[in-house]
């Protein structure tokens, strides 16, 4: 399918360099909103009542929703779909089946909603080096992000070779996925990365990154979602379809759904999404 690159070659080599990269304005405003919408209905909270935010049972900023029509819009949105195909150098991809992030301000009222966050990486950095695959996250902002409100951060240029040259020079017996931050690299540091609402954050899985406490005075609202090369496997494919007909997390995540939580999105929406030819290849429904 023939669509225009998104990225530019300034973008690649920052990406390269820095090992994130803010896409901006992928989604529209209103894709956003429709997710946001989803989010609160499915934890049954109201955005204009702060005493709602913070429900006793619910712990971190998981919003545990899947395969809601909103969620799959933009992940079959083609401009999102675009840039991970100029990263990846192919259109044959599938999407995350991810969640949300609802991460409501600190509040002393509310001290059991203490979200800290902390800086790691999603893979093992103990692996050897020429193992480490090309992949990518990414979180999409579905509204304005300030630096004091908890969103994406990361160790800017901490990826890669930097990476490896560093672990050479630590003691044995350091933590495979979370970096010492007392013994970073001379001049690195962690830094929050502010982004409006539609745009698109994406990092290498080799750089340390995480999020932080809201500070702000509104909650950080966000959808998880990346693509990456499609398997071959009809057995993973059948496994997503099933998820996204029975409007279910993978098996993997649906264990740790909490109990309030569960089977609460099928409710909430009987049918399952409708899927463009893009969003179906993208699910493995149909193959590229």
């Amino acid at each position: 399918m023939e669509m225009e690159p998104v990225l530019t070659a300034e973008d690649r080599a920052f990406f390269d360099q820095w090992g994130y990269l803010v896409v901006k304005k992928v989604v529209p405003k209103e894709s956003c909103d429709a997710v946001i919408d989803d989010i609160y209905r499915f934890l049954e909270m109201r955005p204009d009542d702060p005493e709602t935010w913070y429900p006793v049972r619910r712990r971190g900023s998981l919003a545990h929703i899947h395969q809601t029509q909103s969620l799959w819009d933009n992940r079959q949105n083609p401009r999102l779909y675009q840039t991970f195909a100029d990263l990846y150098g192919t259109e044959k991809l599938w999407t995350s089946l991810d969640r949300a992030c609802f991460k409501p301000p600190l509040s002393e009222r509310h001290p059991h909603h203490n979200d800290q966050g902390f800086v790691h990486w999603d893979m093992d950095t103990s692996t050897p080096p020429e193992t480490w695959p090309f992949f990518v996250q990414a979180v999409l902002c579905l509204t304005d992000t300030t630096e004091e409100m908890g969103g994406f951060c990361c160790i800017p240029g901490f990826h890669r070779k930097n990476l490896v040259r560093w672990i050479a020079e630590q003691p044995e017996g350091r933590h495979r996925f979370q970096p010492d931050l007392t013994r970073l690299p001379e001049g690195m540091k962690v830094t929050p990365i502010p982004a409006e609402a539609g745009d698109l954050v994406i990092w290498d899985v080799t750089l340390a990154h995480g999020n932080g406490a809201n500070h702000g005075t509104a909650p950080r609202l966000c959808q998880y979602v990346t693509h990456y090369p499609a398997s071959d496997d009809p057995a993973q494919a059948a496994e997503r379809v099933a998820c996204w007909g029975e409007r279910t997390a993978p098996p993997s995540w649906e264990r740790d759904i909490p109990e309030p939580y569960k089977g609460r999105e099928r409710q909430q929406h009987p049918e399952p999404a409708t899927l463009t030819e893009l969003g179906k290849k993208l699910l493995g429904l149909e193959r590229w």
